[in-house]
This record gives structure tokens, sequence and C-alpha cells, in this order.
């Protein structure tokens, strides 16, 4: 910073210096300082012009030299490097961009990617095999929804309905199976007694068993359906287990495992093992939908 005021006042004493020896050499030789007339006044105007062009040139290329100087001493560190303006503008990364003319540095190499794997955030988790269905999982219906149709499977918690009327259900009613009325608006009691577990049959492991949510069984006693607890007994194992039977468009049939040929029917609202028969009334009073389960 000193280095520049100096140049400067050098600069300009040089200019001045050289304007005073002209106007002293001109004293010297006799020119009058002020003409006598006006014609003098021209003549000697007229005589000084080029003189005055000449001072002008010289002040301005001095004046340059001085704007040159100080830039060039404002651009230059002192360890004579060139120094970025204040708003130097970075971009890319580590590249910076100091005048936006010419060649940009090359960037500089930015470190690898680490791998991705599989327990990474950002990569979603694959989905895993749905399981089992089991009692209370998976095929409850949504609140106000009935449940949708479902298949048999051992494990299961599921609901049987009616063929014909679809509101109709199988449920508990005391000690007594009941096909009666179950819709979302039904209390949640009822709903539950119309839930059971689906598990392999107690007495043949190709057919099935039905519990309640309270642990009791599904099984014929005088024909009628009853809703019995485990006794241990090989009869209630026997009149406990049903056999699927094919009814048509989605429907099933069960068939009773010590009784064959007689089938779960329904006679109004009451449930019992009747002996099959050949009629459309029949077919219809006997066949069920399995759908998921109301809890």
């Amino acid at each position: 910073m000193v280095g520049q005021p100096i140049a400067i006042e050098g600069l300009a004493w040089v200019a001045c210096c050289t304007v005073s020896k002209h106007r002293r050499g001109a004293r010297d030789n006799g020119d009058p300082l002020l003409p006598a007339t006006v014609e003098q006044l021209a003549a000697q105007e007229r005589a000084a012009a080029p003189g005055r062009r000449r001072l002008v040139i010289l002040g301005s290329a001095v004046a340059a030299t001085l704007v040159v100087a100080a830039t060039a001493w404002a651009v230059t560190g002192s360890d004579g490097g060139t120094a970025a303006p204040a708003g130097a503008w970075a971009t890319g990364g580590s590249r910076s961009f100091t005048d936006g003319f010419g060649d940009a540095p090359s960037p500089s190499p930015l470190p690898p990617l680490p791998p991705r794997s599989r327990t990474s955030p950002s990569a979603p988790a694959l989905p895993s095999a749905s399981p089992t269905p089991t009692r209370g999982f998976g095929l409850a219906p949504a609140p106000g929804a009935v449940p949708a149709p479902g298949t048999l499977a051992v494990g299961g918690a599921r609901s049987l309905r009616a063929g014909d009327p679809t509101d109709v259900y199988v449920y508990a009613v005391g000690d007594l199976a009941t096909a009666g009325r179950v819709d979302p608006r039904s209390p949640a009691q009822t709903r539950q007694a119309a839930t059971y577990t689906v598990v392999a049959g107690l007495a043949d492991s190709s057919c099935f068993s039905f519990r309640t949510l309270d642990g009791r069984w599904l099984r014929h006693r005088d024909y009628r359906l009853h809703l019995d607890p485990d006794d241990g007994s090989a009869l209630l194992r026997a009149d406990a287990t049903f056999c699927a039977r094919d009814g048509g468009r989605g429907a099933v049939r069960f068939e009773s495992y010590n009784y064959p040929d007689y089938f779960l029917h329904r006679r109004g609202p009451e449930l019992w093992i009747d002996r099959g028969q050949r009629t459309r009334a029949f077919e219809s009073e006997s066949t069920f939908v399995v759908t998921g389960p109301w809890v």
C-alpha cells in the first residue's frame, strides 16, 4: 500500500515540472505574458495551440499510466500471485471461478459413494412372505365393512355365511349354534360369536373343526348344532369334525364325519345335520360361504 502513493506522486511531479519548464522557456525567449492588442492575443493563441494540444496529450498519457499502475498494484499481491476478488463464485464442489473467462480449474475428485446395502435406509426393504393367517389377523374387516369371501385354511380365523341370504351367519347363542343376521352394526359380542378358529379335524386331519373365541367347539349332538367345551371324549372329537364338500359357485357344504351323507343344514334360524336331499331348497339351505372373520 505504501508503494502506490509514492509512484503516483512521482509521476505527478514529473508532469508538473514539464509544464513549468515549458512556461519558463516561454519567458526566457522574451514572449510577453499578456498580449498588447487583440490581434496579438489571437496570434499568440494560434501560436500556443499546438503546445497546448501536446500538454493535453501528455497529461492524458500520464493519467492513463497512473491508472494502469494502480490497477496492476491492486491485482498483484505481495507474493506476486493473483488475488481473487472478494466476490469469488464457488460452484461444483471444489471448483472456483474468479473472472468467468478462460479455462476453469479442474475439479477436485469427489470421494466415492459407499456401496448400497439392503439395510441402508435409502434402500426399500423387500416385502416378506405373508405369514399363515391366525385368529384376529389379516382378514378382519375394516370398521363398517362386511368380511370378504375367504378360503378354508387351517390356522385362520373365519366366519361362515349362509349362501342365501348373504347377511346370515353361523354364530353362538348360549350353547346353541344359530343362523342369524350379522352386520357391521351388530354388537361386538355377536360379531365375536360369529368368528371361529379353523383347525385340522379333531377326528380326521383331512377335515376341519371350528373353535369359538372362548374355546368351545362347534359340534352336533342329537342332530342339533351345539357349542361345547372339550371334554376329552372321542365322541366330541367325532361330532366336532366336518368334511368340506364343493357346494358350487364358491360355496361349500359340510358333511358330518361320523354321520356320512348328513350335512350341516339350516332349518330357518336353527342348525342341524340332516340327510342330504337332491332338491334345490336343500342344496341352498346346506351351502355356506367362508369369509374373513368379523373380529
